[in-house]
């Protein structure tokens, strides 16, 4: 005897069709809006937001910041009594990190840029007084004659010189090999040119010393390797000793005194017995750095 099962009394059921489940691709993610970093090699700042808000000088590290924040650089503390001077919070015990980091990792032209140098310089290396700027090249030196504006870097310098002056003023210019020349007692300097390197030197006859005269020899031109120069001076009556002295030649960009040191003293007996004018010689040479000394001497 058959079994009957369910109400179509015991017919099977037809089985449903299967229906094909197609998944839809999920939609492919823009790669370039998450990884894409914006360029900061040129960002522009205002000046203010990296100076300190009490003295209004630019921030150097150490940079000290109260719990809320607010920046301060380390001048200012003193002053401040250690007290915030917006929030009245105590400041001194935190540094202020992140603007340590943004200042230490920015870079700045030279401050000569103008004039042809095109190195960067460290933000914080600005207040160095043996950083770039202080030895750069391209630093403008000043022309000596009076009524002259001219600046422009030691081998610009020497160009103007030799274009602008030397034509119109031979008793006051010429070549370094040239020497002796003739100094007045009244000249208050004479440009000697180098043409090897185009550097200038000033022989300054200074009369800021009493019953005499002071001669010195500087270099026109930024900080680099170190000068030694001698000196001798002849004229005088009739088999009178010359006069002699050597030094190292200070370098300067702009002649304003007359040094105060390392100078030959020449008395008025001298210049008048030489009738107001001496004849000078001198020589420059180069000193070989501190370390070629050193093997030197080793050896």
């Amino acid at each position: 005897m058959e079994k009957s099962s369910g109400e179509n009394g015991g017919a099977t059921p037809p089985k449903k069709p299967r229906t094909a489940v197609v998944k839809k691709a999920a939609p492919e993610k823009d790669q370039t809006a998450a990884t894409t970093i914006p360029d900061l090699s040129n960002v522009r700042l205002d000046p203010e937001t990296l100076q300190c808000n009490i003295c209004f000088l630019p921030f150097q590290p150490p940079i000290y910041q109260c719990k809320h924040g607010h920046p301060s650089c380390k001048r200012c503390l003193a002053g401040l009594n250690n007290k915030c001077h917006i929030c009245r919070q105590p400041i001194g015990d935190m540094r202020c990190r992140p603007l340590e980091n943004v200042l230490a990792g920015m870079t700045v032209p030279c401050a000569f840029a103008r004039f042809g140098c095109q190195e960067g310089v460290r933000y914080t290396e600005r207040a160095q007084r043996h950083g770039h700027e202080a030895s750069c090249q391209h630093a403008p030196c000043h022309c000596p004659f009076p009524g002259c504006s001219y600046a422009g870097a030691a081998a610009q310098l020497f160009a103007h010189i030799r274009g602008a002056h030397a034509a119109g003023s031979p008793s006051a210019v010429s070549s370094i090999r040239c020497t002796p020349v003739a100094l007045p007692r009244g000249m208050p300097f004479h440009v000697l040119l180098r043409e090897e390197d185009s550097r200038v030197f000033l022989l300054l006859n200074g009369g800021d010393v009493p019953k005499g005269r002071s001669l010195s020899v500087v270099c026109v031109a930024a900080a680099g390797e170190a000068e030694l120069y001698t000196m001798a001076v002849s004229g005088g009556a009739p088999g009178a000793l010359s006069l002699s002295a050597s030094g190292s030649v200070p370098r300067v960009r702009r002649w304003v005194r007359y040094p105060t040191g390392g100078f030959l003293f020449v008395p008025d007996a001298y210049w008048r017995a030489s009738g107001g004018s001496v004849s000078v010689t001198v020589h420059v040479k180069k000193l070989p750095p501190p370390e070629l000394e050193e093997d030197t001497t080793a050896a």
